[in-house]
């Protein structure tokens, strides 16, 4: 678990942004004053669900519309995925508030 004010590496962490079923996801910043989300999750947890395969195939991932993940810091009861902070939110959330996107929409957002 982390909290507010706390030190990670090169990250100073912000109030908790959201919780789920395998952890918490707060806000950061690093020391040029760029903000980043960190997901906490536990390492037992991650290793059955994501594996370091999938880690890697999401360090690869370059598309505008996709989260990039930035950087995995290890601890030894947890690991946390350092990743672009999304600052609009998230697509479930979007079309929980606006409904369904119309197919034009929805191309531009997943092409």
């Amino acid at each position: 678990m982390l909290y507010q004010h706390q030190k990670l590496g090169q990250y100073t962490i912000g109030k908790r942004l959201g919780a789920g079923a395998h952890g918490e996801v707060h806000s950061a910043i690093d020391e040029q004053g760029e903000q980043f989300a960190v997901k906490t999750v536990s390492t037992t947890i991650l290793e059955k669900n994501y594996k370091s395969h999938e880690i890697s195939v999401m360090r690869r991932m370059n598309h505008p519309n996709i989260v990039r993940l930035v950087e995995v810091v290890n601890s030894q009861e947890t690991t946390h995925l350092v990743m672009e902070l999304a600052a609009g939110g998230d697509m479930r959330n979007y079309l929980n508030a606006e409904g369904a996107m119309e197919e034009p929409q929805a191309r531009k957002a997943f092409t």
